[in-house]
């Protein structure tokens, strides 16, 4: 028997009968009493910032960049407006997000202590364990977000969990967001299989959906979350009866739905982003074929066609093809442009190569060289998202690379590597960052 819920979440208001999931700003007081809102901020980029202060009543001036993440800072002259609501806990994967964060909030005279701000990745969980904080904004990722419930269920203590916040129509629309892709996170984590809990979640989850997809409380959704609520349907099917075959009117809804949507894309990237959606639907539904077709036929169209191209080696690796797979992930990182991007796609065709042929070592050096190659002059290469790639990479070439001639060439990467740090400056976060690529966890492995 699942234990219940200490905390109010918009996705509970969506199965209680609200299909756009309203829950409410930041008001000065909780429920019926006058309690100080205290709020842990998950989630510290640009949009948390923006949260943060909008919650306070303190006005923000928003910056986009040329290149990488917007910001948004404290405005000239801003005030906080609400007395009674305080920050006072900080968590985020990347210390600098979380740093840059803090620096804002100390404009308004708000100083986080340092024993209340929280990176990495478990960030999340030692917020929720901070007693003071009784209002927790989610920045993040949709993706993350059924992980925070079940931590802030295990961590107990009556949080109220809010998404970004930064008005009610925003968070609204956030709420859709987890309405449309976290369905099997939630109610798995809701409730037992077989139960008549899971029966009346999946009930008013696909009702939820039902509504959206016919324009029910006012909203306009995007093409790709329009094919979404089919994939949606499909993971709560499959979660309700696992291994029976999916509904031929649910399917033929779901194709209709794509047909519709890809050939109304206003635009390339519309179109793309579409399609990308399609054929993760397609995938999860079981129609192998048919994603297969559409995403080969989409690489002739489109300006990015190494996108498709990572799903396609999916497909062939699903289907047991393994060698039709790497060659599609190959084909990938030779079409990839910008470093950043060429090292990520370099990543996933590397990986690829560790997991299916990890006996090829001559062809892992080479490619892990050239991947290494992309970050030489990329001088943000080492912060951020490239940086959590180099971390997951390095585990998987030490876990790999432990004895013989795999460990030769995990010697010649971290050669490699340490000319690349070199390069960068003293005391540098990304020299740091550099510097642990490839480091043994222990003497034995260092020697190997």
């Amino acid at each position: 028997m699942r234990r219940s819920l200490p905390l109010t979440v918009g996705l509970v208001l969506v199965l209680a009968g609200t299909a756009a999931a309203r829950v409410p700003f930041v008001h000065s007081a909780q429920g019926g009493g006058d309690i100080p809102i205290k709020i842990g901020l998950i989630g510290c980029g640009g949009r948390g910032t923006g949260a943060v202060l909008d919650a306070l009543g303190a006005a923000a001036k928003v910056i986009y960049p040329a290149a990488g993440y917007h910001t948004e800072d404290v405005a000239e002259g801003a005030k906080v407006e609400k007395k009674d609501i305080r920050v006072v806990a900080l968590a985020d994967l990347f210390e600098d997000r979380l740093g840059r964060c803090r620096q804002q909030l100390a404009k308004l005279g708000i100083d986080i202590p340092q024993a209340m701000c929280f990176t990495g990745f478990d960030a999340y969980k030692q917020l929720l364990t901070v007693s003071e904080v009784n209002y927790v904004i989610q920045a993040t990722s949709p993706h993350f977000r059924p992980m925070h419930l079940k931590a802030a269920i295990e961590a107990g203590g009556g949080k109220y969990i809010s998404n970004d916040a930064k008005s009610s129509a925003e968070t609204q629309a956030s709420n859709v967001e987890n309405l449309i892709y976290a369905p099997t996170n939630v109610v798995g984590l809701l409730s037992d299989p077989g139960s008549q809990e899971r029966a009346q979640l999946v009930l008013g989850w696909r009702s939820a959906l039902d509504s959206l997809a016919r324009g029910g409380e006012g909203f306009k959704l995007s093409g790709p979350e329009q094919i979404n609520i089919y994939r949606s349907r499909v993971a709560l099917q499959r979660l309700e009866v696992p291994d029976a075959p999916l509904p031929p009117a649910l399917l033929e809804e779901a194709r209709q739905t794509v047909a519709r949507v890809t050939a109304a894309a206003p635009g390339e990237y519309a179109r793309h982003a579409a399609v990308n959606a399609a054929g993760n639907l397609y995938f999860e539904a079981g129609l192998d074929d048919e994603a297969d077709s559409l995403l080969v036929a989409e690489i002739e169209k489109s300006k990015s066609p190494y996108y498709f191209m990572v799903e396609l080696a999916d497909l062939a690796k699903k289907a047991g093809r393994e060698a039709d797979a790497l060659r599609w992930l190959e084909r990938a990182y030779a079409d990839a442009k910008g470093p950043a991007t060429r090292f990520q796609w370099g990543y996933n065709y590397l990986a690829g190569l560790l997991e299916m042929t990890p006996e090829d070592t001559a062809r892992i050096e080479r490619v892990g060289l050239e991947v290494l190659g992309e970050l030489a002059d990329t001088p943000d290469a080492f912060y951020q998202r490239t940086r959590l790639r180099l971390d997951q990479l390095s585990t998987k070439l030490l876990d790999w690379g432990q004895s013989g001639d795999a460990a030769k060439v995990v010697g010649a990467l971290r050669d490699r590597t340490a000319t690349i740090c070199a390069g960068l400056p003293e005391g540098d976060e990304g020299r740091a960052s550099c510097e642990r690529f490839l480091k043994s966890a222990s003497p034995a492995s260092q020697g190997a």
